[in-house]
């Protein structure tokens, strides 16, 4: 089975200047917790609702003066929908 067989295809993102404020939102819109972040066509990092409860909330941060770069978990591991699930799951992927 390859990656393409079992992954979602529209994936929301988020921009690496995008406000956590609107993060936030788009996480609330589409019930979900954890957002790609690209800089341009390229995947720089992933941004988690927790990223934004404990970079932000809990050092007392207004939402409108970050962006998600400040708080994104950079070098997310990726794969490609051609690779096989189990590559993919080891991390053998890259």
């Amino acid at each position: 089975m390859q990656v393409k067989d079992i992954m979602t295809r529209d994936v929301e993102t988020a921009g690496i200047d995008t406000p956590i404020a609107n993060i936030a939102e788009r996480m609330r819109a589409h019930d979900i917790g954890m957002l790609p972040v690209c800089d341009g066509n390229k995947l720089v990092g992933m941004v988690s609702d927790r990223d934004i409860t404990v970079c932000a909330t809990a050092q007392n941060v207004h939402p409108e003066q970050l962006r998600c770069q400040d708080i994104m978990t950079p070098d997310a591991i990726f794969c490609f929908e051609d690779q096989d699930v189990d590559e993919a799951r080891t991390g053998n992927a890259i």
